[in-house]
């Protein structure tokens, strides 16, 4: 999965290019410490499965992508979210825009619903729910490992499409 510019396989010093510097750089360990402490499960989450050697995350859209997190593994980029979710620093106006403007290669766009989902790709390989009290979050989440994609449904919101992970596709 490629969108424009931003593109699996892209080296650190390209991103760096590309999105400029992130908010934070981490390693797998850090990572992992933050997950747990929101309560996630990190042996159930896929970037800690294919494993990373840092972190790039990003508090606010950097140009016109809507990247939260990128992760590499020997200076290549294996691991890409991307997130309807902003900072509270960004004006609504522009986050409005971008996101509008957004879309896969597939039309897929954030805050679609999992029917319409379906409807453009086809039944999910997998389906799960999360749930986090402590956090206030329930999540819908499709799997399209052949694709390698995965949309998470904020279930508090309407079920619509808030992330969009990529990876590369599995069998």
């Amino acid at each position: 999965m490629e969108i424009s510019k931003l593109k699996l396989g892209l080296k650190t010093r390209d991103c760096l290019l590309l999105f400029g510097r992130p908010a934070d750089i981490d390693d797998l360990e850090s990572e992992k410490k933050i997950h747990e402490d929101f309560g996630y499960n990190t042996e159930k989450y896929l970037p800690f499965q294919i494993g990373f050697d840092e972190v790039w995350r990003y508090a606010s859209f950097p140009g016109d992508y809507p990247v939260f997190k990128l992760f590499f593994k020997h200076d290549a980029l294996v691991y890409i979210i991307l997130s309807s979710y902003h900072s509270k620093k960004e004006s609504p106006e522009k986050v409005s825009l971008l996101l509008r403007n957004f879309s896969l290669s597939n039309d897929i766009r954030f805050y679609m619903s999992p029917h319409r989902v379906q409807v453009i790709l086809g039944k999910a390989d997998k389906e799960e729910r999360e749930a986090i009290k402590a956090q206030g979050v329930a999540y819908l989440i499709y799997y399209y490992n052949k694709l390698g994609l995965k949309f998470t449904f904020d279930e508090m919101e309407g079920t619509t499409l808030r992330t969009i992970d990529i990876f590369a596709p599995t069998a």
